[in-house]
């Protein structure tokens, strides 16, 4: 979620892929199924690796993990029943469940939509030009982030706010309906 790469590229990230001296991650690979693919989903089922900044959040455990397994190990690995391997999909979806429920959000809210779209969202919602959630998803085309960003009524309100010929104390704020 903070970094805003897919789930399947997440669970595909090895230990070497992390350059803690640069403090970035290069995405390179991802998962199919039950299969791993040396290249990521993109146009043409082929798209090539790209580089990601580590959110501040991340850096102290992604550094103690470095230093526990060797270079070929998954970055994030189960310490459930499958210990030290991978995450599967179907182990990534029991948590996301748990997690969404525990949030009280609805069974509709898929993790790919928690990760990518929201990410997306919210650096285009806090002002952010586009240009940057595109890079950092590594998308080929602006086209395809406009997918994943969402609008906000209240920021769009916020912006139109400057083109009033109203102060802006005088207009008046969105109010969310009863029950949304």
């Amino acid at each position: 979620m903070l970094h805003g790469c897919r789930p399947g590229e997440a669970r595909a990230l090895r230990l070497k892929d992390v350059d803690p001296r640069r403090q970035v991650i290069t995405l390179s690979r991802t998962w199919s199924g039950t299969q791993i693919r040396e290249v990521r989903k993109g146009p043409r089922g082929s798209a090539g690796p790209y580089t990601i900044g580590i959110y501040p959040e991340m850096k102290e455990w992604i550094e103690k993990r470095l230093t526990e397994a060797l270079p070929e190990a998954f970055l994030f690995v189960n310490h459930g029943q499958s210990l030290g391997m991978h995450y599967t999909q179907s182990a990534l979806d029991r948590i996301w469940n748990r997690v969404r429920q525990a949030a009280g959000l609805g069974p509709e809210l898929r993790l790919y939509d928690a990760t990518r779209h929201s990410f997306a969202s919210n650096l285009s919602n806090s002002g952010t030009d586009l240009k940057k959630p595109k890079d950092m998803m590594g998308h080929a085309d602006i086209r395809t982030t406009l997918k994943y960003a969402h609008g906000n009524v209240e920021h769009t309100r916020a912006d139109l706010t400057k083109l009033s010929l109203k102060k802006p104390a005088e207009v008046v704020p969105i109010r969310k309906a009863e029950g949304s």
